[in-house]
């Protein structure tokens, strides 16, 4: 079974232009049941034989007021952004400015292409911790970060220690090291591991 990419995508443009990706985009509207980025391909004549299309399209929708168009997709072990990259050459000659975020957890593969900016976060968490607390009273703590010393107060606040403890002054790595190294939890199927987006 292929592990899940999560990407998140941005399209700026002209107006005409994001008027007439919208209507290209309404095709997945027309049978919700089924937005497999195969089927789109072959209603617009791309060939994608040799890129990764095994997708999906969770949602979709314009930002008005922004000027742009947000669409999110599921898609097997990376994204598809090849195939988004056709459309564009295809029917807008490369004009449509394209920002997107991968996370995929399986193999480790966070990156991102920002020309928003849309994507100022740059950490991801990954976490299992049910083992650690009584319940959860506080929001999920896995997630984006703008910067680690924010995922290392939210990681003391977990194992309830605090953060003082292991130092003054730490540095991106330092920190990224201690919660690595760390091995003081009540449950060896406890883990949490940063990533740092790479930019592409």
């Amino acid at each position: 079974m292929a592990n899940i990419a999560y990407t998140e995508h941005y399209f700026q443009g002209s107006e005409k232009d994001l008027k007439k990706l919208k209507g290209i985009f309404e095709f997945f509207d027309k049978n919700p049941e089924n937005r497999q980025l195969s089927n789109l391909a072959k209603e617009l004549d791309i060939n994608y034989d040799d890129i990764n299309i095994r997708g999906y399209v969770e949602d979709w929708h314009c930002n008005e007021n922004g000027g742009n168009i947000f669409l999110i997709t599921s898609s097997a072990w990376d994204s598809c952004i090849e195939f988004f990259y056709r459309i564009n050459e295809k029917f807008f000659n490369n004009e449509l400015s394209i920002s997107y975020r991968v996370e995929e957890s399986g193999c480790g593969i966070y990156k991102v292409h920002d020309e928003g900016p849309f994507f100022p976060e740059r950490f991801y968490l990954s976490a299992y911790y049910d083992d650690e607390i009584d319940s959860y009273d506080d929001d999920p703590i896995e997630g984006e970060y703008l910067t680690m010393g924010e995922i290392f107060y939210a990681w003391c606040g977990i194992i309830k220690k605090n953060p003082k403890e292991f130092g003054e002054n730490l540095t991106d790595k330092k920190m990224m090291d201690i919660i690595d190294e760390y091995e003081d939890y009540k449950s060896e199927n406890t883990y949490f591991n940063v990533y740092e987006f790479q930019e592409v």
